[in-house]
């Protein structure tokens, strides 16, 4: 069994009993960090320089640190671990590939997607990160997977996230991504556990559980039929 850790700090990693195949994130960990008391000051420094260019600017200054002189660098890693700088620090501790989200609000805009996957993967280069020991997230939208062919032509795996259902599951397939990771819950059940279904075995009782292996089914079924490689499933819960 592969298991994944779903956080990107190298002393959790290192103190698992096992070694995790990949390294999962998404842009709520990064906007915790963000948000913490500790960070305020960088962040408010940070948004008063870039104020004219925007909030993107000043999100990606401070979470890829691509800007930054080494001094600074070095200061604002022990503030707050960029997602690409992060992710160097944590690959020894994992046998597969690390993972990083595009912006959400980016979801029905194809070249915003480009534009934010191929800025990853210049950053992982940057870090001395190779292709195969990394996977862009992206959202499991129309627009959002019209990207992913692309991607894989650069060399660039992706993932599709927020994926509800069999139909997204088909499109990810479509879009060639290696991953998908369906939610087992709805969202809002991550942070209010009344939410979870109330059942003894969620692996046969749960409202998700037939629908997971419905996708399981699919793929198997399109892998037979198309001879082409069907994406792995992630469990999101």
């Amino acid at each position: 069994m592969n298991i994944d850790v779903d956080w990107m700090d190298p002393t959790y990693s290192k103190n698992l009993q096992v070694t995790p195949n990949d390294m999962t994130s998404n842009n709520l960990w990064v906007n915790q960090q963000m948000s913490h008391p500790d960070n305020k000051k960088m962040f408010e420094e940070v948004c008063k320089e870039l104020k004219p260019k925007g909030w993107k600017a000043a999100y990606t200054r401070i979470v890829r640190g691509d800007v930054w002189s080494e001094k600074a660098r070095a200061s604002w890693l022990t503030i707050f671990p960029q997602a690409v700088l992060m992710c160097k620090e944590n690959i020894d501790n994992i046998k597969g590939r690390t993972l990083l989200q595009v912006y959400p609000n980016e979801a029905y805009d194809t070249q915003a997607v480009l534009d934010s996957a191929r800025a990853y993967a210049e950053e992982f280069k940057m870090a001395g990160i190779s292709q195969d020991r990394y996977c862009i997230k992206i959202p499991s939208t129309g627009p959002a997977l019209n990207a992913c062919p692309t991607l894989k032509k650069e060399g660039i795996r992706t993932l599709g996230t927020a994926l509800f259902g069999l139909p997204q599951a088909i499109a990810c397939s479509q879009a060639e991504c290696l991953y998908i990771s369906p939610y087992f819950n709805e969202v809002k059940a991550h942070d209010d556990l009344k939410l979870w279904p109330d059942v003894e075995d969620p692996a046969t009782q749960h409202t998700m559980s037939g629908r997971t292996m419905q996708i399981l089914e699919t793929y198997a079924r399109l892998y037979k039929e198309t001879g082409k490689e069907q994406p792995l499933l992630k469990q999101a819960r």
